[in-house]
């Protein structure tokens, strides 16, 4: 009797071992791995940073597939990357010798970081950008119109006030003008015969091809010119 059991025990142990050595077993953590890989591939597709993704929601532990080895198991994972959305649905398909096993939705947390300027101190309008400094920050929730770090920060204005640990918008920054409003510029005053060069003060600001108003002390006039240069205004006569 107790060989008897001992042959049926035996018999129990192989079939049980043979069915695992048949099975191909896909478990929690290479499933999240390979979901994980196939999202950032598609996301970084789109979107400029370093992206960083999370497998919130799998809903098996373990797939265990009838393939031993010598089968061929493929795990894909698919989202809707026209829109970016930072907390995704995920389409994962267990393709087993070509043919669909299994098929099954998850959830990604989708994560974007970057090196972004960010203003180190109080910035006011119409200051130029030099109390700023490039960090890595989260960005996955701050607008597309941040600015990154190919960007030189010392030839722009600020159209906007900025508290320190603010980042940066191109939305609100200019580039430094040729001519800056109340700045001392060169007036002059150009007949077909003579040229007549005279101080005066900018009440615009302007770019070179843009016409400023200017006033001119001596004469106690205000005059409209063009920018020619930087700090020169042209009133032809």
């Amino acid at each position: 009797m107790k060989k008897t059991l001992k042959t049926a025990l035996l018999i129990l142990i192989f079939s049980a071992l043979s069915c695992k050595a048949g099975a191909a077993v896909l478990d929690s953590k290479l499933l999240k791995e390979k979901i994980k890989k196939d999202v950032e591939e598609q996301v970084k597709a789109n979107v400029k940073g370093i992206i960083k993704v999370e497998i919130t929601d799998l809903p098996y532990e373990k797939i265990e597939t009838n393939e031993g080895k010598n089968g061929k198991v493929e795990i894909e994972a698919k989202i809707n990357n026209r829109f970016f959305n930072p907390i995704t649905i995920v389409r994962v398909n267990i393709i087993v010798n070509g043919e669909e096993y299994k098929s099954f939705i998850t959830q990604a947390k989708i994560s974007v970081y970057d090196k972004v300027w960010v203003a180190q101190d109080y910035i006011k309008r119409g200051d130029i950008l030099t109390k700023v400094a490039l960090e890595e920050k989260e960005i996955t929730y701050l607008p597309k119109t941040l600015i990154r770090k190919d960007f030189d920060p010392y030839t722009h204005l600020s159209e906007k006030n900025y508290k320190p640990g603010d980042v940066l918008d191109s939305n609100y920054i200019e580039n430094i003008p040729a001519i800056v409003k109340d700045s001392p510029v060169s007036l002059i005053f150009k007949t077909a015969s003579v040229s007549v060069v005279i101080p005066a003060i900018a009440l615009d600001k302007g770019s070179i091809g843009d016409y400023i108003k200017v006033r001119s002390k001596n004469y106690r006039k205000d005059y409209m010119g063009k920018i020619i240069s930087e700090n020169i205004v042209l009133v032809n006569i």
